[in-house]
């Protein structure tokens, strides 16, 4: 697999697959930690967050351990995409300009969203499996990603987005 596709040269060559995890019974950084399929492991996390400098944004992200997301959570951060070190054996993270070159990656975005009014919505997962290029019209499927997607979301008895709750 190429470690990173970009935006430049490459866009969604499907429509994303994006699912509540409503039915989670566990913290979300638990259910990963032993959910996540041995076989492709070791996994990361990549944060993304934006920070402001000179009036404008930038996006900073960092690698860390699964298990520490909770941490990351409880510090502020919100999205995270996985990475299998197996499927993604380099990642240069200067490289990547935007959210958006991780997901044609084949990363999993995983949001934990934060309280707004009063509401919460359920932690999402968000998943391009397929990705075509712009100039030739070559598709690539994320095939390994996508067994990690189809893996957690059949042990997580998701549901698809439909509604928020109060907090």
């Amino acid at each position: 697999m190429k470690d990173l596709y970009t935006e430049a040269c490459w866009s969604r060559g499907s429509v994303a697959r994006d699912v509540d995890l409503d039915q989670l019974k566990i913290p979300l950084s638990r259910f990963l930690k032993q959910s996540l399929p041995r076989h492709l492991g070791p996994y990361s996390l990549i944060t993304s967050k934006f920070v402001k400098s000179n009036d404008r944004y930038s996006i900073q992200l960092q690698e860390v351990s699964v298990g520490s997301m909770q941490n990351e959570i409880d510090s502020g951060i919100s999205q995270f995409f996985l990475r299998s070190q197996i499927l993604t054996p380099t990642l240069n993270l200067k490289h990547v300009k935007n959210n958006e070159d991780l997901l044609l990656s084949g990363l999993i975005s995983i949001q934990q969203h934060k309280p707004f009014r009063g509401l919460v919505a359920s932690p999402s997962m968000l998943f391009v499996d397929t990705i075509e290029h712009k100039f030739s019209a070559k598709k690539v499927q994320h095939l390994s990603y996508s067994e990690v997607f189809e893996h957690l979301h059949k042990l997580a008895s998701i549901r698809p987005r439909l509604r928020l709750i109060a907090a």
